[in-house]
């Protein structure tokens, strides 16, 4: 038996594809309002890709969280921002 806990170990731990969430925050001096707030939410929530969307106003930040296993870059995020008109002043990878 301990043969194939050794064996079997690695297969469990190892996976071949890991999936990893990515974290970007952008500075966008558009924000104003709860309601781009909203708006900003609504729109990036609605990519498969995105499974979560935090804004802070007073600060003009925006933090995208992907699904584990998306692929979905900063400037996909930036051109979504910019459909709805707000500037994206620069973005960095948080992880």
């Amino acid at each position: 038996m301990n043969k194939f806990f050794i064996a079997f170990w690695p297969a469990v731990f190892f996976s071949a594809s890991p999936a990893w969430a990515l974290q970007y925050q952008f500075h966008s001096p558009s924000i104003t309002c709860g309601g781009c707030a909203k708006t900003i939410e609504k729109t990036l929530t609605q990519d498969g890709r995105v499974s979560s969307v935090k804004v802070n106003v007073k600060e003009k930040l925006v933090t995208v969280e992907t699904q584990g296993d998306a692929t979905l870059t900063g400037d996909e995020v930036t051109a979504l921002l910019q459909k709805k008109h707000y500037d994206v002043k620069d973005f960095k990878q948080l992880n």
